[in-house]
């Protein structure tokens, strides 16, 4: 049965949530992906755009004229950034379940939605499935069955998986239960732009998570400029050391230890990316603060003793010649 033949009067049993920003180049794709589901229930699609530059308020704009009462769309006066806008669109959804999808990734099985569906229906166990996805490479390039890594093609994850590995679902593979959060701790919005992972963790402190291990969607890696992969590493490094030192304080240090070692070792990547660049100075301060959290004896005698006096030389050379 298709979307439009689903009772799109009724109450919904999944909510399509889409956040976008500036996907102009994207977003139709992605829409139609969602239109194409072979569904035997009832569906809405809640769009909330972040006050895009581009052409994306007009496209949607069309689709919600278009398709009326199945399309709803959301436009922000102003940026507030994924985060809060994740926030903001979950608060309109009023399907059973809620299916995640950004602005520039689509699904390519239009049995998707069922299958899901019809997984959680049957799996009371589980308050969230998601399935593997493609990679589209910044090169146009796709790489099938890329999402999760196979350590995660298992039938169950749990929430202490989240708080040891990080995210290992991409954010378009998720469904889950809706009405589990009523509410978001302030520790959910310690970035502006990190917001699958509190939400995956805030989600599994209720249930398990459930896996099924067929490639329905493709994840654009980079697709623009406003994509989180396209941001410099140190920023995505700085964004994760503060949500994790917010969720050590949030299960009130009960994981102190696992959030001490990653906190530790986003420094230490803080400090061999500086290091790259030449800049010894940066490198030296984040290397201590990794020390701070963790000791990293080896690297340590390896940095102080070689690479920092290597860096160094290296750079009073150039200096020599610049003169």
């Amino acid at each position: 049965m298709s979307l439009f033949s689903a009772g799109m009067n009724e109450t919904p049993s999944i909510s399509v949530c889409i956040t976008t920003y500036n996907h102009s180049q994207f977003i139709e794709q992605t829409l139609e992906s969602v239109l194409n589901q072979q569904v035997n229930f009832p569906v809405e699609i809640i769009i909330s755009d972040d006050c895009s530059k581009d052409s994306t308020k007009e496209i949607l704009s069309r689709y919600q004229l278009k398709y009326p009462g199945l399309v709803k769309t959301i436009f922000n006066e102003k940026n507030i950034g994924a985060t809060k806008n994740t926030v903001k669109i979950l608060s309109q959804a009023s399907g059973k379940y809620v299916a995640l999808l950004d602005g520039d990734d689509y699904w390519k099985k239009n049995h998707k939605l069922q299958k899901q569906y019809d997984f959680l229906e049957s799996n009371d166990d589980c308050v969230m499935c998601f399935h593997a996805v493609d990679i589209q490479t910044k090169e146009m390039k796709i790489i099938e069955h890329f999402l999760p890594v196979p350590k995660f093609r298992r039938n169950r994850s749990e929430m202490m998986d989240l708080i040891n590995f990080d995210s290992f679902m991409a954010t378009s593979s998720i469904v889950f239960r809706n009405h589990i959060l009523t509410s978001f701790p302030s520790e959910y919005y310690a970035t502006r732009g990190i917001n699958d992972w509190p939400l995956n963790v805030l989600l599994t402190e209720h249930g398990a998570i459930g896996y099924i291990d067929e490639s329905m969607g493709v994840y654009r890696q980079a697709s623009s400029i406003n994509a989180f992969t396209f941001k410099p590493i140190e920023k995505i490094l700085k964004n994760a050391i503060v949500l994790n030192k917010q969720f050590n304080r949030y299960f009130s240090f009960r994981y102190q230890e696992i959030f001490r070692k990653k906190i530790s070792g986003y420094y230490m990547e803080l400090s061999k990316s500086y290091l790259r660049v030449g800049d010894v100075k940066k490198s030296r301060k984040y290397l201590e603060c990794a020390n701070r959290y963790r000791l990293h004896l080896k690297r340590s005698i390896k940095l102080y003793g070689y690479y920092f006096p290597l860096i160094s030389m290296k750079n009073s050379i150039k200096n020599i010649f610049k003169l």
